[in-house]
Order: structure tokens, then C-alpha cells, then sequence
């Protein structure tokens, strides 16, 4: 009976760890790692691993954090209301570009203003501004089921 239950969950609830793959990969991106001269060759040694490893030890989890998350949110979409599943899938495919969109408008910004500096730092509070109500409702949904 639990296991079923977990199941039930996970196919309605948003992965969490990819959210925080993504704030963990804007921290390190944010640190200058990537762009930094000399900063990715000493954390390929440091690591004891080519550069091209080290540079993936940044990148992936950054990338599954934003790309690899879709796929599961439109299952989870289509789960929730089967006879809608088409109309879900193409709102939220016009939702990912509509974000896409306001990404890149609201990163060109700084860039075009104060130089590639503060992009990551720009994304790390864009993160945690759309993180904040989901865990907000995560709260709100354990204080119901508890009491």
C-alpha cells in the first residue's frame, strides 16, 4: 500500500532534485567557474579529471535542472487530465517558449548593460523566485495532510 502510494505521488509532483540541480548549476556558474581564465584547468586538477569532465561536472546539472524536466511535466500533465492531454501539452509548450522568450529578453538586458558578469546571478534569483511557490505550496499541502 505505501509503495502504491508513492507511485500515485510522484506522477503528480514535480521533481524536486531537478530544481535544485538547476540552482546548484547557476551557483557554480555563478562563482565564474565557466568563464574565469585558469578556473576550469583548476578545477580539472583539483578533480584530477580533463577539463571536458570538469566542464560536464558544471554543465549537467545545470542542463538537467532545465531540459531534461519536460518530458516527465507533460506525462504528469497528461496523467492528470487524460481527455485534455492535447490541449495540456500544447499550453505547456507555449508556456516553455513564452519562458524561453522572457529568459532571453530579461538576460539581454544585463548583458547588453553591465557585460556577461552578472548573468548568473541575474538566473540564481529568477530560480529562486519560481522555486519559492513551489515550495510554498509543498508546505501548504503537508500541513493539510497532517492536520
Amino acid at each position: 500500500m505505501g509503495r502504491r502510494q508513492r507511485t500515485e505521488r510522484s506522477a503528480t509532483e514535480p521533481p524536486v532534485a531537478a530544481s535544485w540541480a538547476l540552482l546548484f548549476g547557476n551557483v557554480v556558474i555563478g562563482c565564474d567557474v565557466m568563464s574565469v581564465a585558469g578556473t576550469l584547468d583548476d578545477l580539472a586538477q583539483s578533480l584530477q579529471v580533463s577539463v571536458a569532465l570538469a566542464m560536464a561536472v558544471v554543465l549537467v546539472p545545470w542542463a538537467l535542472g532545465c531540459f531534461a524536466t519536460n518530458s516527465g511535466q507533460q506525462a504528469r500533465l497528461g496523467l492528470a487530465a487524460p481527455s485534455l492531454a492535447p490541449a495540456l501539452m500544447a499550453l505547456n509548450t507555449s508556456a516553455m517558449y513564452s519562458g524561453q522568450a522572457a529568459g532571453s529578453s530579461s538576460g539581454g538586458w544585463p548583458l547588453a548593460h553591465h557585460g556577461d558578469a552578472p548573468l548568473s546571478w541575474v538566473g540564481l534569483l529568477v530560480v529562486q523566485a519560481a522555486m519559492g511557490p513551489g515550495v510554498w505550496s509543498e508546505r501548504r499541502a503537508q500541513a493539510e495532510a497532517h492536520g
